[in-house]
């Protein structure tokens, strides 16, 4: 990754034929040759994400002449995929702490998602009382783009009742928003456009109630012209409203925390971020993770998003993935740093689990976007209705530069 530019990017690893199938003593270790997409001339260090290792910055870049391996030999042996090699644009994803809205920025996009729910009551096109609250988020998020763009407001319903009534009842929805936006706001740059989906387009498959609330939605997809007037200006948004009140452990970064594991009897976990980096416009940290009681079992699903926040990366945060190391930033939950793959949107986080012996201590490494804070808060939110997974805060987290 590179994280000191005004535009940060990510080179995928091109070749995942060896990496694990290597044979390797704990006496002789093992070097491994990984290969990624070329970075840029001029670019005199990168940050590499080494999974359950940690994040680590400033790693240099030199010429294959001045590496003390064998760099041609590495890329002879390799199978490079070049689709995933990049550069991918790293991005942010937030949302409101009550669910009420979420926040993803893509390659030249911002996609706010507002939940049905909140916006409307059950079977109507008319706006809820809560929705200017939340509607005003999304007016904030346009005033960052005075030049404007193209926006497309689209309406998504459940799949109670029949295919004409939610496509009608979807389009209702999507122009009542469309309206309300024109009247909190300016909308005369931007070339506004508005279509529902009814149920053809469901975010989270299934019929329980937690998906189908997920469903009921909609979205409005802003293209600015110049999507670079945002940066500075989308920090301050993120910090209005007050932190939600924790559910579970809570401790200071550096003492860290202890919690059951949801998928071990009888094993504790310590989790503990005594510090993150300020690099560029993001943050980079390594949370420490020690098992106790029992060996770290790789399989169990402890670090996954609540619903609807979870069907950002699914498929790619499966199982033991990390992806719920969420900062606090006021009333905003801001998710893992992410980048749009031809895969789908991958968290810069730590993906995969491995295990671990009894009081040894992997690094889970994650970049978020910076929130512009001396100190910041780390919590895992837990998933479910019964926040089932680990559910823990962590405060008082020091920012270095």
């Amino acid at each position: 990754m590179s994280l000191t530019e005004p535009e940060a990017r990510v080179w995928g690893e091109t070749d995942l034929s060896s990496i694990i199938a290597k044979p390797w003593t704990e006496e002789e270790g093992i070097v491994l040759m990984p290969t990624f997409g070329e970075v840029p001339a001029g670019l005199e260090s990168v940050t590499v994400l080494l999974p359950n290792l940690g994040v680590v910055t400033g790693v240099p870049v030199v010429d294959a002449a001045q590496a003390e391996f064998d760099a041609a030999g590495a890329i002879e042996e390799a199978e490079i995929d070049d689709s995933i090699a990049g550069p991918f644009v790293l991005s942010s994803f937030t949302a409101a702490a009550d669910g009420s809205s979420e926040t993803s920025t893509g390659d030249g996009t911002v996609t706010v998602t507002v939940a049905g729910d909140v916006a409307f009551a059950v079977d109507s096109a008319e706006l809820s009382a809560q929705a200017d609250a939340v509607l005003a988020g999304v007016t904030e998020q346009l005033g960052f783009y005075p030049s404007g763009g193209a926006m497309t407001i689209t309406g998504h319903t459940d799949d109670v009742a029949d295919d004409a009534y939610n496509q009608g009842l979807s389009e209702r929805r999507a122009q009542a928003v469309a309206d309300r936006l024109g009247s909190l706001t300016d909308l005369g740059k931007w070339n506004v456009s508005v279509v529902g989906r009814g149920e053809s387009e469901p975010r989270v498959e299934g019929t329980s109630d937690e998906a189908r609330a997920a469903n009921r939605r909609v979205e409005v997809l802003a293209e600015p012209s110049d999507a670079s007037e945002a940066e500075s200006a989308r920090r301050v948004m993120r910090s209005q409203g007050p932190v939600p009140e924790a559910k579970g452990a809570v401790g200071i970064g550096a003492r860290g925390v202890d919690v059951a594991d949801p998928g071990t009897e009888g094993t504790m976990l310590h989790i503990a971020l005594p510090r993150v980096r300020r690099v560029g416009s993001w943050l980079v940290g390594n949370v420490e993770l020690t098992p106790s009681g029992a060996s770290l079992i790789t399989s169990i699903d402890r670090f996954r998003l609540p619903v609807p926040l979870s069907e950002q990366w699914r498929g790619i945060v499966a199982g033991a993935g990390t992806a719920s190391f969420t900062l606090l930033q006021g009333g905003t939950r801001v998710m893992a740093a992410q980048y749009e793959s031809p895969k789908g949107y991958i968290p810069a986080t730590t993906i995969s689990l491995a295990a671990s012996e009894e009081n040894g201590t992997i690094l889970l490494g994650v970049v978020w976007p910076d929130t512009g804070q001396d100190t910041v808060t780390l919590d895992l939110p837990g998933y479910g209705q019964k926040d089932r997974g680990v559910v823990a805060r962590l405060t008082d987290i020091p920012v270095e530069d």
